[in-house]
């Protein structure tokens, strides 16, 4: 933007501002761009998790293609997930767990 543009912008909308020093705003550009890149670390996700929301996304995406009502997923594919996950954390660990996160 153009500097004129900026100082009324500054001026109209943030008179508080208007008298701070030109160091003010650099400090605060800091601050804010190390907050965002904490923020960023903090929401980002696992592969592993990363990896269970997409097989979720086309799961749905198939429900949604064949037609069929949502409940299906509910009525098939979760009981059908919760066999799968059971027989394989069986086998991994050596004892039957319960599928977490399921509301049944």
């Amino acid at each position: 933007m153009k500097p004129s543009k900026l100082k009324r912008h500054l001026e109209l909308k943030h008179p508080e501002y208007k008298e701070k020093p030109i160091d003010f705003f650099i400090n605060r550009r800091r601050q804010l761009k190390s907050s965002k890149k904490n923020m960023t670390s903090m929401f980002s996700l696992s592969p592993q998790t990363e990896n269970l929301v997409l097989a979720s996304y086309e799961i749905s995406k198939l429900i949604a293609e064949t037609g069929y009502p949502h409940t299906i997923g509910e009525k098939l594919i979760l009981p059908a997930m919760k066999i799968i996950s059971s027989r394989i954390c069986e086998k991994k660990t050596g004892k039957t767990s319960k599928f977490v996160g399921v509301v049944e």
